[in-house]
């Protein structure tokens, strides 16, 4: 399948071996984007909480990620 030109500047920019912590990954995400409007992220984590025995599960963050953008 071929990609258009600033998919492929964007591709080069992204070391896929290597483990990006949140700063460095929000930094590429801003620079690889190109779209004309507001781009979503889409964030997956695994918690490793077995959900059978917790009956409360509070997840709580240091601080919300959106400033750091």
């Amino acid at each position: 399948m071929k990609h258009g030109k600033k998919y492929v500047d964007g591709a080069k920019l992204i070391d896929r071996s290597k483990l990006y912590d949140t700063n460095e990954a929000l930094d590429l995400c801003v620079k690889t984007g190109t779209a004309k409007f507001d781009e979503t992220v889409e964030l997956h984590v695994k918690l490793g909480v077995d959900w059978r025995a917790a009956r409360v599960i509070t997840l709580r963050l240091p601080r919300p990620l959106a400033p750091i953008l």
